[in-house]
């Protein structure tokens, strides 16, 4: 038998792997660690409808202290991990979707001549996947200054390393995008063309990252929201025999191809709602209710008992809610970034911002 060091072959080789497993594990915690909960969001911009725009995009501790500006541009979108940035700027070279790292080093420019669109009432106009690799979204072509932004715009999935992998001109307008918890695939919601029938239905589409060009549809509906319950969205909640009757409401399938439940909504008509995004902690679905002025009221949806959860304080956008679900980031009437917890708790973050995200 061959002798290492004195030991057995066999011996050396069990504590070699077993120092290799230990070494991977206190890596995987020190990343853990590292990756600081952090607020990221847009400050200083000259206008909401000014497309493109240039604002100043300004990290900070998930309690709004600490803010520093790491570069200048619009719809800043943290990573789930904490530690890189995705958003919009401008450059010599034409508009640009960009990626930096959380202090603002290390920018690359992943899609070239790129201007956003976005709902700006609810959602952020790409998503990352939740292992921080991949963006999908509303990534248009340059924007001319005699032109309408946002014609034709070609949904794109990227790869942060790689580049973009595939683009999706047939789904404008995008209305909603989600990856898997595992981020192996992901759902576009394609919205229903523009008519007076609010019954029209928009569609969810599903590929994988292996296949992204390989693209298919898997069911009707709106606003894809994807966590470990399954994958939420949205349907008109039609009442009486009219399509005007109808109110949103929002449907659950444990997979792809599942049948759907009702999960929020049902015969009494309810207000219009958006889907935001799941609690990673408690599993719960974060949605907003609007009401007639057009103000936002976050709920919290317990997927197993059907349970609502309202916020009390009613905000002008919801952004993202806190991995256990005591918390939603939003924006105020007042056009501040504020934390708003269940008992009506409310914390300004930061004044004069908004397009904020956080990994609180």
């Amino acid at each position: 038998m061959l002798v290492r060091g004195g030991l057995p072959a066999r011996r050396y080789f069990l504590i070699r792997c077993t120092v290799v497993a230990m070494c991977g594990v206190l890596v995987a915690l020190a990343s853990a660690c590292s990756a600081q909960a952090v607020l990221i969001y847009e400050r200083e911009r000259p206008s909401v409808s000014q497309i493109p725009r240039q604002g100043k995009i300004v990290v900070a501790k998930d309690d709004g202290s600490a803010p520093r500006v790491i570069a200048k541009g619009a719809f800043p979108v943290v990573a789930p991990d904490g530690r890189h940035v995705a958003f919009f700027a401008g450059d010599r070279g034409g508009q640009g979707l960009w990626v930096a790292r959380i202090d603002g080093s290390h920018r690359k420019r992943v899609v070239r001549h790129t201007a956003p669109r976005t709902n700006l009432g609810i959602y952020n106009p790409f998503v990352w996947s939740p292992d921080s690799r991949y963006i999908v979204g509303n990534i248009a072509a340059l924007c001319m200054k005699s032109s309408h932004c946002g014609t034709n715009v070609p949904v794109t999935l990227v790869s942060i390393v790689r580049g973009v992998l595939a683009r999706y001109p047939d789904i404008d307008p995008l209305d909603g995008a989600a990856f898997s918890p595992d981020s192996r695939r992901f759902v576009l919601g394609q919205a229903p063309p523009d008519s007076p029938d609010t019954a029209l239905v928009g569609k969810l589409k599903l590929a994988s990252i292996r296949r992204p060009r390989h693209l298919r549809f898997v069911r009707s509906g709106d606003v894809p929201a994807w966590g470990e319950p399954g994958i939420a969205f949205e349907r008109p909640n039609l009442v009486g025999s009219s399509p005007e009757g109808g109110f949103d409401a929002i449907d659950l399938v444990a997979t792809p191809g599942g049948v759907p439940r009702r999960l929020f909504g049902g015969p009494t008509p309810n207000p219009s709602v958006e889907i935001v995004e799941w609690a990673n902690g408690p599993g719960d679905l974060l949605v907003g209710v609007f009401d007639p002025m057009g103000k936002i009221q976050p709920v919290l949806i317990d997927p197993r008992t059907k349970a609502a959860r309202y916020f009390p304080q009613k905000l002008m956008r919801i952004s993202a809610v806190s991995r256990d679900g005591s918390t939603v980031l939003g924006e105020s009437l007042q056009r501040e970034v504020v934390a708003v917890r269940a008992d009506g708790t409310v914390k300004v973050l930061a004044s004069h911002a908004d397009s904020a995200t956080w990994t609180s």
